[in-house]
């Protein structure tokens, strides 16, 4: 298993659009994705439960990668969420 811990910079923090997109990225991926804020871990495949974590612009969100492909998986969800974080 990988982690990565990085801050939302997005002023509306993690909206619905946003989990939107990561939910789709996350069912591409050979590895399980997982999003934690503080105690509370959500699949990255499930946009409600990234809507769950209630993650606002200046919060530390904690990645997590688990299977085969988990170092190329977590890089490229990595990506993405700085690509949608503006």
């Amino acid at each position: 298993m990988i982690t990565h811990k990085l801050l939302i910079k997005n002023p509306f923090g993690l909206h619905a659009a946003y989990a939107a997109e990561l939910a789709n990225a996350a069912r591409k991926y050979k590895s399980v994705i997982y999003l934690r804020k503080n105690h509370k871990l959500a699949n990255a495949k499930d946009m409600v439960a990234i809507l769950g974590l209630l993650v606002k612009s200046g919060d530390e969100l904690e990645i997590l990668a688990d299977g085969s492909e988990e170092a190329k998986d977590i890089k490229e969800f990595i990506k993405l969420i700085h690509s949608l974080d503006r």
